[in-house]
């Protein structure tokens, strides 16, 4: 099974946080300037901030989209050593959450990214994890139908899974397209999530056949956050080189 986790752009110039996004918290502001930059030391210290937080649901799920974040910068850097240990360490907050509410839908979504990520070091485990990750992923979005996080990891899901094994690159994008809707109006430009959601929107239609759409997405995504250099510099300019 193959699993592409994030592929990102690193960003040499210094990233200055957008006027509607002033007032957000600093692990939020955090958070989004590691993932603009794809800078290691950002995500590390946006990962330690985020860990002194009380043990919290919203807290844990938070949590553990970071080490996802961390560990797909990671991949775009081929560090084995810290896409080993951020996706390991996502395993823990996810339990917790599941433990207390194992029908939560972000937190089920997750965790069929965590298997994801599993695979995607260990393409065997394919056939260990597979079927698990697909099923939590459409767990996830069936108990939260307007959870960003469940539809986006379903949507990941149904991209990066072989259609022999379930994927699926059209209902991949149906799903990609809830999650983008699904985020607050404060996510526009300042949360790192819903720009990761747009950009992989953008790659599932283009898988699908629809680069007009795709480019239209990007084009959404630049005008949110025109310093998303890893749509403008890599992802849109890929959609012309595309046959």
């Amino acid at each position: 099974m193959k699993y592409i986790v994030l592929s990102l752009f690193v960003l040499l110039t210094p990233y200055v946080l957008p006027a509607q996004c002033d007032n957000a918290s600093e692990l939020s502001a955090l958070s989004l300037e590691a993932f603009l930059t794809n800078d290691a030391d950002k995500w590390a210290d946006a990962v330690k901030l985020a860990e002194t937080l009380p043990t919290t649901i919203e807290n844990d799920i938070n949590l553990a989209k970071l080490y996802f974040g961390a560990a797909g910068a990671a991949f775009s850097r081929e560090d084995k050593a810290a896409i080993k240990d951020y996706s390991n360490r996502m395993e823990v907050p996810l339990d917790r959450v599941l433990e207390e509410e194992v029908n939560h839908p972000a937190a089920n979504g997750l965790y069929s990214a965590y298997l994801g990520m599993l695979i995607s070091r260990t393409p065997m485990k394919g056939m260990l994890y597979g079927g698990k990750a697909g099923r939590m992923a459409k767990k996830g979005a069936e108990k939260g139908p307007n959870s960003p996080e469940a539809l986006y990891c379903l949507g990941s899901n149904l991209h990066y899974t072989p259609t022999t094994w379930g994927g699926d690159p059209e209902e991949a994008v149906v799903a990609l397209k809830k999650s983008v809707a699904a985020f607050p109006p404060t996510a526009n430009g300042c949360d790192w999530f819903h720009l990761q959601a747009y950009a992989l929107l953008g790659q599932a239609q283009a898988n699908a056949g629809d680069k007009a759409g795709a480019r239209q997405t990007y084009l959404k995504a630049l005008q949110l956050q025109p310093k998303f250099y890893w749509v403008s510099k890599v992802l849109l300019p890929g959609l012309d080189k595309a046959r």
